[in-house]
């Protein structure tokens, strides 16, 4: 893996680190660039998507359930969509199915689809003006891997948008990229196709307009730096818990998306402040604060 320098700020995340059993050969891990953009301070990672492989940017988003790209010029010979009572729409959380399309055939419209609603996290899409339901479709995905070339996912699944979701994304952006805890996000779609490499995935978040950081899928390390500094190595560590109904909760889904962290006190100045912990649990139902 190329060596990177090190940016100013770092998360790391650790998703049920467990090695599957044999699969296709990966270089691990596959990573992409993660870039800053300074009008809007979201943070953008270059997937390729569609044959032939084109450089496409999502917004990453860790709350997600999954990624969505605009479809109102999408050209693939390659894509296909979800069919209704597949094996593969059977296994996901959607909402519904697209029996007749009533516009032109394309990766937007088509008979017996797929259906999902893709979300834009940044501003909220006025669904009088755009349609919010959109096709899924299945497509190519590829990052680089350690060796500098690109490695694919052939069936990576992902949800159509219409142009008015790109609203409050930044310049150039097409889609967003989803990292977040279902079974639709990048992360387990590169290890349901490659299961030799742990499911695994850390980013390092730079704020440096020079120095972009870096997306790191499928591996637990080392994450080799300038200098050769290992930062798995001097990283500390704390659990993730989840809560079945966040903020973003869908009835439709099993889960929340997003991911959290048990906080037990909070210290200004090196201070303890003073407050009643019991307003950092959340209970079985999801609510925070204290509440029955």
């Amino acid at each position: 893996m190329a060596k990177l320098a090190v940016p100013l700020l770092i998360f790391f995340f650790l998703l049920s680190c467990i090695p599957s059993q044999a699969a296709p050969p990966l270089q691990t891990p596959l990573q992409t660039p993660i870039q800053k953009d300074h009008s809007t301070s979201q943070y953008i990672i270059t997937a390729y998507l569609k044959t032939p492989l084109m450089p496409t940017k999502l917004v990453l988003d860790l709350g997600a359930t999954y990624s969505w790209v605009n479809c109102d010029d999408y050209i693939s010979s390659t894509y296909q969509h979800v069919p209704c009572n597949s094996s593969i729409s059977n296994s996901l959380s959607g909402y519904g199915c697209e029996d007749i399309c009533d516009g032109p055939p394309g990766p937007n419209c088509a008979n017996n689809s797929f259906l999902f609603i893709p979300n834009n996290p940044i501003k909220p899409v006025d669904y009088k003006k755009v349609n919010g339901l959109n096709d899924a479709l299945v497509d190519y995905l590829a990052l680089l891997n350690n060796l500098g070339s690109l490695s694919s996912i052939d069936n990576f699944i992902f949800s159509c948008a219409r142009t008015g979701f790109l609203k409050g994304l930044a310049k150039g952006v097409t889609g967003l990229a989803s990292l977040g805890n279902s079974n639709l996000s990048i992360p387990v779609q590169i290890n349901k196709a490659f299961s030799s490499s742990p499911n695994c995935f850390a980013m390092c978040l730079s704020g440096s307009i020079s120095q972009p950081g870096v997306a790191l899928f499928g591996s637990k390390g080392p994450y080799n730096f300038l200098h050769g500094i290992d930062l798995s190595k001097s990283l500390l560590y704390t659990p993730l818990i989840f809560n079945p109904f966040g903020k973003d909760f869908d009835p439709y889904s099993h889960r929340s998306p997003e991911y959290y962290v048990g906080l037990t006190s909070i210290k200004v100045n090196g201070k303890m402040v003073a407050f009643n912990k019991a307003l950092l649990a959340f209970n079985d139902r999801g609510y925070g604060g204290d509440q029955d």
